[in-house]
């Protein structure tokens, strides 16, 4: 029998590799591949055993190692190889060096933010704007450190450096540590109940008051936000992952009025991010894609 040759590299990287996971912790698994040889029978397989896949070119990552992107640095000390095709993966992590300084990734991670000036006033719109939040939260402070050559990506060690850095309370420590049970609850469709207004209006006046990252929290009622929405997602100055998150809390908002099929393809969109981000940099795929979410 011959033997399948796998053309591409894989590896295991964050608490899964650190041997740190708990229930909230997500199972990432990297894939590398040259151009035009995508492996999506093996992330579609991964993908349904619970793997949160990322995808990218050998291109891409030697790109990424050579302007000192962090993500190199996360996978040269928190990532286990399975498969190596030729060693190409090994090659590109083992060659990176983080920058000196971060100040203008830090800048645009404080931007990121802005997509919460308008919230959904829903369980559903709450459950979005504290999944950003926890990204975000997470995303800014793997800057701020690595500015300071602290290299870290732990989730619940950022929050622990944080509470010194920041000079955070108890209780906001522990509002914060909720981020992590919130991500998952959102991203696993679980008990929408939970989430309160409240909640996260007080860990939205923690980034503001204590991390100093300023943004507006408009709640939107529900037969509003489709179209307040569809306009922020226009803006030029968001990326494509921004839009990507915007376009998101439409079809969260407008869900319930769609068709199966429909349903379906969007939620295949929106369960891959990283897959997927790049085409919302395109004008006309965001106005193909609203034109299939506006409600008949």
């Amino acid at each position: 029998m011959t033997q399948l040759i796998k053309n591409y590299s894989s590896a295991i990287y964050g608490s899964v590799a650190r041997n740190d996971c708990d229930i909230y912790s997500d199972k990432d698994l990297l894939y590398a591949y040259d151009q035009g040889f995508y492996p999506d029978s093996s992330i579609i397989s991964k993908q349904k055993a619970g793997w949160n896949c990322s995808a990218y070119t050998y291109e891409n990552l030697d790109y990424l190692s050579k302007i000192g992107a962090l993500f190199i640095q996360h996978l040269k000390q928190d990532s286990v190889i399975v498969w190596d095709h030729n060693e190409r993966l090994s090659n590109i992590v083992s060659k990176y060096t983080p920058k000196k300084e971060y100040c203008d990734e830090i800048k645009e991670a404080s931007e990121f933010f802005g997509i919460l000036n308008f919230i959904e006033d829903s369980q559903k719109g709450y459950g979005w704007a504290l999944d950003v939040l926890a990204i975000g939260f997470r995303n800014f402070n793997i800057l701020n450190f690595a500015n300071k050559r602290i290299y870290e990506f732990s989730f619940k060690k950022i929050l622990e450096a944080s509470k010194h850095l920041y000079c955070l309370s108890n209780k906001e420590t522990d509002s914060l540590c909720l981020l992590r049970q919130y991500k998952y609850m959102y991203r696993n469709h679980e008990n929408f109940s939970k989430y309160h207004k409240e909640s996260l209006k007080e860990i939205v006046s923690i980034f503001n008051c204590k991390l100093n990252i300023k943004f507006e929290s408009n709640f939107v009622p529900s037969e509003r936000f489709f179209a307040v929405q569809n306009n922020a997602i226009k803006v030029q100055k968001y990326n494509g992952y921004q839009r990507f998150r915007l376009a998101e809390s439409i079809f969260n908002s407008v869900s319930h009025l769609l068709g199966k099929d429909t349903n379906q393809l969007y939620r295949q969109i929106i369960s891959n991010p990283r897959v997927h981000a790049y085409t919302f940099n395109h004008t006309s795929f965001i106005d193909s894609l609203m034109r299939n979410l506006l409600p008949s």
